[in-house]
C-alpha cells in the first residue's frame, strides 16, 4: 500500500446528500479511506493535458478558476473504474489532496505514481464544512470538476481518465463550475 502525501488526509462520506470531509491527524494509507466513500461527482473540469519530459513520476492537478480564497480546494485521484462511479458506498480515491483555496489556479501534486489510467474530481469547499453543498440534493453551491471535461453528475472513469507514463510528469487541468 502506498502512503498518502497530503496537506490534510481526509475520509470522505456521504452525508444528506452531499460530500462529507473529515481531517486526519496523521498520514493514512489507501486502506483509510475504504471506510470512506466519495459520494457524488465534484465537478466539471478542464481538458488541458500536458505530458512534460520529467525524471519521476508526477501529477499536477491544477483546479482553474477558483473563485475565492476561501476554504479548500480538495483533489481526489481514481485508479479505476470501480472506485470513481457508483454508489456513495462504493466510490473510493486511491489518494485525497487538499490545498488551501486562493482565486483564479491552485495546484495539487501526488508524486510516485504508478504508470497507468487515472482520473480526478475536484471540490472547491469555500465553507469548509467538508461538504458539497447541495440545495435540494441537485444543484451544487460550491465549485466542482472532473478531469477531461467531463460531466460532474454523470461522469464515468472512461470520459474522465489520463493516462500516466512510466517517467516524466502530467498536468491536468480541471476547470472549476460554480
Amino acid at each position: 500500500m502506498r502512503l498518502i502525501r497530503t496537506v490534510a488526509v481526509l475520509s470522505l462520506t456521504a452525508v444528506a446528500g452531499g460530500l462529507a470531509l473529515a481531517a486526519a491527524d496523521a498520514p493514512a494509507t489507501d486502506a483509510a479511506f475504504a471506510a470512506g466513500p466519495l459520494h457524488t461527482p465534484m465537478a466539471r473540469p478542464g481538458p488541458a493535458i500536458v505530458i512534460e519530459a520529467e525524471a519521476g513520476t508526477r501529477l499536477r492537478v491544477r483546479a482553474e478558476a477558483v473563485e475565492s480564497d476561501q476554504g479548500m480546494i480538495r483533489v481526489a485521484l481514481f485508479a479505476d473504474a470501480d472506485t470513481f462511479h457508483g454508489t456513495a458506498e462504493d466510490a473510493r480515491p486511491l489518494e485525497v489532496q487538499a490545498v488551501p483555496a486562493a482565486p483564479g489556479r491552485v495546484t495539487a501534486v501526488f508524486d510516485g505514481l504508478s504508470p497507468g489510467r487515472y482520473a480526478v474530481r475536484v471540490l472547491h469547499d469555500e465553507n469548509d464544512n467538508g461538504i458539497l453543498d447541495r440545495v435540494f440534493g441537485l444543484f451544487t453551491l460550491e465549485g466542482e470538476g472532473v478531469s477531461n471535461d467531463a460531466d460532474p453528475d454523470r461522469a464515468r472513469f472512461e470520459q474522465a481518465a489520463f493516462n500516466v507514463p512510466e517517467r516524466g510528469s502530467v498536468t491536468v487541468d480541471v476547470d472549476l463550475r460554480y
